[in-house]
């Protein structure tokens, strides 16, 4: 199916808004077919049929001149303005909206969990998800890591060779690395003895995460930090989002993945 094929009304329209010079109010009726777009009208006026591997036009029915370059032309460019009108105007935009850590059948840990939502009118196609790690000092690109699936995601390809399929208004959540495999990744040594207290998208680690941490913790006094025992820090990948539009346009979009940790500051 081609895209003109998926927005047959507004082609209509603009068919029959370039209709409207023809003194005599005529009925006309719109085939998408395989060989293309024919407008057939019946009573009086012009008969066009383009964008099929017939390119006539007459005034008198059935038959058929060979319409000029010119007449070609115009009607490509038509065809060109339609297309990028309907592109701009219906965007296919998906987007990540919670991370959590979730425990799914036939795993063996807790899996790094994505909720993912189709905003658009439009479906998404062969949706890949990937993880890529901070770029380094003298690295040009980002580091994607290799990272087995879970049992859950066995018929599912989500990788470079994506199968996935989001319908318009849709959301979905996906299991997409184990949580040890992913700590594995990150640069931990200035946090040595930190405990890993969840995952999230913002850098700020959740209110709820410090008061939990706070309250097993012991908290006492210091000249150094007053009324506080604790500590809470960061560490960051990424997670993108790879599809593919009805409109053959590719596209890539980046969305933070944070991991909070806490340290008891009283303990030795």
């Amino acid at each position: 199916m081609t895209i003109l094929q998926r927005f047959a009304i507004p082609i209509l329209l603009v068919m029959s808004a370039m209709h409207e010079a023809v003194a005599e109010p005529i009925q006309s009726q719109m085939n998408i077919g395989t060989g293309g777009i024919i407008v057939n009208h019946n009573g009086s006026g012009p008969l066009s049929l383009t964008q099929g591997n017939l390119n006539c036009y007459s005034q008198i029915p059935g038959v058929c001149k060979q319409s000029g370059t010119s007449d070609r032309g115009r009607r490509d460019s038509l065809f060109v303005k339609l297309e990028r009108y309907l592109m701009a105007t219906n965007p296919t935009e998906l987007e990540v909206f919670t991370v959590g850590l979730e425990q799914w059948y036939g795993d063996d840990e807790m899996f790094v969990t994505i909720h993912i939502r189709n905003i658009s009118k439009l479906p998404a196609e062969n949706v890949e998800v990937g993880i890529l790690t901070p770029r380094e000092t003298g690295q040009k690109d980002s580091k994607r890591l290799g990272l087995k699936k879970s049992k859950a995601l066995m018929n599912i390809e989500i990788g470079s060779k994506s199968t996935l399929f989001l319908s318009q208004d849709i959301e979905i959540k996906l299991p997409i690395a184990a949580r040890s495999e992913l700590l594995a990744n990150l640069d931990l040594n200035s946090i040595m003895g930190y405990e890993f207290l969840g995952v999230g998208m913002s850098p700020e680690v959740p209110q709820v995460m410090q008061d939990s941490f706070k309250q097993k913790a012991i908290i006492t006094d210091t000249p150094e930090s007053p009324g506080s025992g604790v500590a809470f820090s960061n560490r960051s990948l990424t997670i993108f989002l790879r599809y593919r539009t009805v409109f053959d346009q590719k596209r890539v979009k980046p969305f933070p993945l944070y991991f909070y940790f806490g340290k008891d500051l009283n303990q030795h």
